[in-house]
Formats: C-alpha cells, structure tokens, sequence
C-alpha cells in the first residue's frame, strides 16, 4: 500500500542493525582486500556484508569496530565534529619521556599536525600506556609514537564512546548486537549531526 499526507508519501521507518565487533590482528577494516591482506567483511556473515564502519583499525591494530546498515549513525561516529572519544591500550618498546606533553600539545608528523584528547601511562613495567582520540587520522597514533622513535608492538581500541570491550564481552573475531545508545554520549538525534 501506498500512504499519503498531502499528496507526499511516506515511507515506514526502517529498522536498523547495530553491531560490535572485535577485530583481531591480520585483517584490514575495508571493503576492498588490501593486496594480500583480507578484510573484516571476509569473515561476517553474508547479510552483514554490505554493512559501513566507523572506527578504521589498521591491519596489525586490533579491538573494537562498530558496524552498522544505518549510514547515519555510522556518520555521526565517523565525523570528526562528532568528537566521539575512542580510547586505546598501546605496548610500547619504549615509554618516551614527556608522553602526555608531546600528545596532549601535539605534534607535526609528515607535515600533518596530530594531537591527542589523553595520553598517559598505565603500567610502567610493561611499557604500557592508554591514549584516548577524539578524531583520528591514518594510523596516528602508531605514527605519532614512530616520530618519537618509538616502536608500538601492540595496539588495542577497547572503547569507542560509552561501549566497552571490557563490560560487553565480544570474543575476538566476532559481532555482537548492540543499540545505539550503548555507543553515544549524547542522547540527541542522529539526524542533528548530518
């Protein structure tokens, strides 16, 4: 049946699809396989293969990617106005001296000026430290550590907005459903942030 309103149709609200995945290392977080490298969608089932991202992970990086059919929500998560908080556990060969200052004041990297919202040191004895983003530009902050001449040997998101990988279980390699609202910090509407 066709509805209208004054001579304008309307259509029914779709219902969307929201998931968490736990991305290990080796796959590249893409539609199109990276030379060798496949991609995440290689392992999801069917029905999620034409689902969009937020949260590009590089192939050696590994944890949390939100997965979604409902394209702006998945753009409110992407945009950098959006300053969703995304939040990472780094290895380190070394911990360089003055962290918090050198990602907290920023710094120019390849003539690209990257910063961080945090970064500090969780465990010194396993050269462990958290750096939190707000935005995020090609492997920043595996970059960001290279220019200091420092070696990341593992990099973990377990946090992007309000959902966690260490109070919602998802077994590495899998997507577990979640809401919306398990993501954002802001109750506004999607809609206000196209």
């Amino acid at each position: 049946d066709h509805v209208t309103v004054d001579d304008r149709l309307l259509s029914v609200p779709r219902n969307f699809s929201y998931f968490a995945y736990n991305k290990p290392p080796g796959p590249v977080v893409s539609k199109k396989r990276q030379g060798q490298r496949p991609t995440i969608y290689e392992s999801l089932p069917s029905e999620m293969q034409n689902y969009k991202y937020a949260g590009r992970l590089d192939a050696e990086s590994r944890g949390l990617v939100i997965l979604s059919d409902d394209g702006k929500f998945i753009h409110a998560l992407s945009h950098p106005s959006f300053r969703l908080l995304k939040y990472y556990r780094v290895q380190l060969s070394v911990i360089p001296e003055k962290l918090g200052m050198h990602f907290g004041r920023g710094m120019f990297v390849d003539g690209e000026f990257m910063k961080a919202s945090r970064a500090f040191i969780v465990d010194p004895g396993r050269k462990l430290v958290e750096v939190i983003l707000s935005g995020g530009k090609n492997r920043q902050i595996r970059r960001m550590f290279e220019a200091l001449g420092v070696e990341v040997l593992d990099l973990y998101r377990y946090r992007m907005g309000r959902l966690s990988l260490e109070e919602t279980t998802v077994p590495e390699g899998t997507a577990r459903a979640i809401l919306p609202e398990d993501v954002l910090e802001s109750t506004r509407p999607i809609a206000e942030f196209s």
